[in-house]
């Protein structure tokens, strides 16, 4: 049986998601949409999005649910400072840094993976980390830089987890997340994921949420 499945919405609700499938595509009236399943995230989120729509087929409605709790307040106070640190020892000028986030035994954890540092990128030296479970959240800094998703961080960015890039932590703190399906993304307020301190910018932006149309649900 392939992995992947192909569907139409021909009905008006969701079937139950085949367990034996990691993707499936539906194509509904409004549009092209992925589904999936992983541990602690289900959801399902556009491809393409039509304004005409497609007749004889019923809408899909963009649904995302995270399975534990934000993560909280104290970690991300914790992550900003480890994020603030990173530094070359040399000049002192502010590095990047790669963090992973995972639910674990009841809790949320963080790890910093082994990773080439520069003042524009960073880089992990293995793929993952053979000890610990897949990431759920993959969070990188921009230090001083403006937080944005680049060519190489979408090129790179191909699991099944939400990533999360903040920067401008001398100025105006700001984080930006995403949730990635296998190279498909769906730009997310971050008070959807992280307890944001009241001077940490979410830097989602309305007009994402605009371009969803009628069927956002989150």
């Amino acid at each position: 049986m392939s992995l992947i499945g192909h569907y139409y919405m021909s009905r008006p609700e969701l079937p139950p998601l085949q367990e034996a499938q990691s993707l499936e595509y539906w194509t509904a009236s409004n549009g092209v949409f992925v589904r999936a399943h992983r541990e602690g995230i289900e959801a399902v989120i556009p491809v393409i999005l039509r304004s005409l729509p497609i007749p004889g087929l019923f809408p899909l409605t963009t649904h995302i649910t995270m399975e534990y709790p934000l993560v909280p307040l104290t970690m991300v106070m914790e992550l900003l400072a480890e994020s603030w640190k990173a530094r070359d020892p040399q000049t002192n000028a502010p590095l990047e840094a790669l963090f992973h986030l995972r639910w674990q035994d009841g809790a949320w954890r963080w790890s910093k993976p082994d990773q080439d540092q520069q003042s524009t990128s960073v880089t992990p030296t293995a793929p993952y980390e053979p000890s610990l479970p897949v990431p759920l959240i993959d969070l990188h800094s921009h230090h001083v830089m403006a937080p944005f998703f680049s060519d190489t961080d979408t090129r790179d960015e191909q699991g099944y987890r939400f990533y999360a890039v903040w920067g401008h932590l001398d100025s105006s703190p700001t984080l930006l997340v995403r949730l990635g399906i296998y190279g498909h993304f769906l730009p997310l307020p971050a008070s959807r994921v992280f307890e944001l301190p009241s001077f940490l910018r979410d830097g989602f932006s309305g007009v994402a949420l605009h371009a969803l149309g009628d069927g956002w649900l989150l």
